[in-house]
């Protein structure tokens, strides 16, 4: 339906009647006339009247039918505003007329104008093609919300398998290095007139190793030596350090040096092999058959810190 109008209503109708008339889908078709009464309020409020007119075009290359609809307001005193319309017109300079192209349906009977409809049943059924949309994006966000929170069910039972699954490598990882630390310490000792005992205590279960270590061993002559050594550090790295303390110091003490001179002499061959050891050790001599005590300490690198004393 072509020609000039003066009010909105009758602007709406002609352009439901034509989008309808040659076979526009309810939503395009509810979306073409809110576009074109929304051009084309200003004008109209105003007093100026617009002119609205629809046809067919094909395109002769693929056949496509398009339906063009065209509103002019031949008196507007600028350009016809584009921005926000619920339908963009097609690409055009800023002039007073607006052009949409919108497919035709490859069903569609031109003869099917003949038919009489209702502008109140025409409205209907957009009303309703525009409720079944929505009906359809709520039923989408309710699969996309059921969808996401099984997702996020799934990650936090992922995530509190990582976690148990760390747990579990972490105790693993202490028992393996419990069982490194319990090989690097000596055997409890069996001395007449002496009652030995140890414990010892990792600061953290995950970790047991350290730079704490003791050595306990008799002499030829039944003396009972006991080496007790602080590696800087921790971890495996000290362990490393106390170990070649304490095995230094046994050589020594078995080849019979004396007390006072062992941390000097550990210093010394030492040294060389690891320039950056750094730990402290307390050297004791027990005589089961007397009860007399002797100690030293010292540290490296340096010499003893004082002479051995006796209890």
């Amino acid at each position: 339906m072509n020609g000039t109008f003066h009010s909105l209503a009758a602007l709406r109708s002609a352009v439901r009647s034509a989008a309808r008339r040659h076979g526009l889908p309810p939503e395009v078709r509810s979306r073409l006339v809110l576009s074109v009464a929304d051009a084309a309020e200003a004008e109209v409020t105003v007093g100026r009247p617009v002119t609205f007119a629809a046809g067919i075009e094909t395109n002769p290359d693929s056949g496509t039918s398009f339906m063009t609809a065209t509103l002019t307001a031949p008196r507007a005193p600028g350009p016809l505003a584009r921005m926000g319309l619920p339908l963009p017109p097609a690409p055009a300079p800023p002039s007073t007329t607006l052009t949409w192209h919108m497919p035709v349906p490859a069903a569609h009977d031109a003869h099917s104008g003949v038919v009489q409809h209702s502008e109140a049943g025409t409205v209907d059924e957009e009303l309703r093609a525009a409720l079944a949309i929505t009906d359809a994006l709520r039923a989408e966000h309710r699969r996309l919300k059921h969808e996401l929170a099984e997702t996020n069910g799934g990650v936090l039972a992922l995530y509190v398998q990582l976690e148990e699954r760390d747990e579990q490598l972490r105790r693993a990882h202490g028992a393996m290095l419990q069982e490194l630390e319990d090989a690097l310490r000596p055997a409890p000792l069996t001395v007449e007139g002496l009652e030995l005992a140890v414990h010892y205590a990792p600061a953290d279960p995950h970790a047991p190793t350290g730079g704490d270590l003791y050595d306990w061993f008799t002499l030829p002559d039944g003396t009972l030596h006991i080496t007790v050594v602080d590696a800087l550090g921790h971890g495996v790295g000290s362990t490393r350090t106390a170990l070649a303390v304490t095995h230094t110091v046994r050589t020594l003490a078995l080849e019979g040096h004396p007390l006072r001179s062992l941390v000097a002499r550990a210093h010394e061959l030492l040294t060389p092999l690891a320039p950056g050891l750094m730990a402290t050790a307390l050297l004791v001599r027990i005589d089961p058959a007397t009860g007399d005590v002797e100690l030293a300490n010292g540290s490296l690198p340096g010499l003893p810190i004082g002479p051995p004393w006796a209890a």
